[in-house]
């Protein structure tokens, strides 16, 4: 009987195309089977499996960055209101903020940086505005709290502040 294809499960699900599971060694398991099983031992084991979630994220970081960015896109294409009212918060705290900025802002900072990163003193060639102290940390939109930084300095500060992003 080994060269007979199951059609159904041990719980009397259809094992059809879309439906099935095929290890390696050829077992065949329907995938609702397989849903309960691996959902009741996550239950049990919920340390282990943290364990093997975080294992697999860090050996597989630009799978886990392209999943995260397919689920922002999805995200953001089906929320666009939520989209516009987080971009409109943000707007709305950058001028809501007391201090003042000059008309060339942007050239004078160059001038003071040398056409350096204010971060790694890595040479500028794109920069990014970059508030020290984060608005959403609360702050200022002032001479004294700008700098301007290179792309992966101010993707790697975040909303850390100054001395929390230069301590990690």
């Amino acid at each position: 009987m080994s060269g007979v294809k199951q059609t159904h499960c041990k719980q009397g699900h259809e094992l059809t195309q879309g439906n099935v599971y095929e290890y390696p060694s050829g077992k065949r398991e329907c995938r609702i089977c397989r849903h309960t099983t691996s959902r009741a031992s996550r239950l049990a084991n919920p340390d282990y499996a943290r364990f093997h979630v975080r294992n697999w994220q860090l050996n597989n970081s630009d799978k886990k960055r392209a999943i995260e960015r397919v689920a922002s896109s999805k995200w953001q294409k089906a929320n666009p209101e939520k989209v516009r009212a987080n971009c409109r918060r943000y707007k709305a705290r950058k001028r809501s903020q007391l201090g003042w900025l000059p008309e060339n802002y942007e050239y004078l900072l160059w001038l003071f940086q040398d056409g350096l990163c204010g971060y790694c003193t890595e040479p500028l060639t794109i920069y990014h505005l970059e508030h020290k102290t984060p608005l959403s940390r609360g702050g200022l939109h002032a001479w004294e709290n700008v700098c301007l930084s290179c792309q992966p300095c101010n993707s790697r500060k975040q909303t850390k502040t100054l001395d929390e992003f230069l301590a990690a």
